[in-house]
């Protein structure tokens, strides 16, 4: 991760935020493409912008409400969930 000015950063520089997509194209275009070359008809990307960065190999998804880490995390805390108003 890389901070670099764009919509979900840190103005100020001091931290970046983690894009993570399942399609290397859509992280691309959302972290390195979008916004940057409206109204531009030459798109060059520096190199340098694109060789600190890493793609992240897949891994499983779980719901988090079954997740036992997240249910233990509930326990270590003292946390209850609590039903939507309305449902039993």
């Amino acid at each position: 991760m890389v901070p670099t000015p764009n919509r979900f950063s840190d103005p100020a520089g001091g931290y970046g935020v983690l894009y993570a997509s399942e399609a290397v194209r859509c992280s691309f275009w959302e972290a390195l493409v979008r916004n940057r070359f409206m109204r531009r008809k030459r798109r060059e990307l520096p190199r340098s912008e694109v060789e600190d960065r890493v793609v992240l190999e897949p891994v499983t998804l779980s719901e988090l409400i079954r997740h036992a880490d997240f249910l233990n995390a509930l326990d270590d805390y003292e946390v209850t969930l609590s039903s939507p108003q309305g449902t039993a």
